[in-house]
């Protein structure tokens, strides 16, 4: 069965912007990591939408390119977990 699934589509997340962080890494980190490892089972492609938090907190008026292929862009997320479990 698992060679019929050639994409899977993952948007699924934990969204509020305050609680405990377990939780948020529980939703937004460990169950990505399962859908990766589906994925490798399945052999299917897995497209990832996030949001724009995974920026995290820059200056304000610094110019920084964010990506696929760069995600660290020395960005600051102090105490807003949602936004470093998603950069995770």
């Amino acid at each position: 069965m698992l060679k019929n699934i050639t994409t899977v589509i993952h948007c699924g997340a934990k969204v509020k912007h305050f609680g405990r962080f377990d939780g948020f890494y529980k939703t937004n980190v460990a169950a990505t990591e399962k859908i990766i490892e589906f994925c490798k089972e399945a052999n299917s492609s897995l497209g990832y939408i996030s949001t724009i938090s995974v920026g995290g907190l820059i200056e304000k008026n610094k110019q920084l390119i964010l990506d696929e292929n760069k995600i660290n862009i020395n960005q600051e997320f102090k105490d807003q977990v949602y936004m470093y479990s998603k950069y995770l």
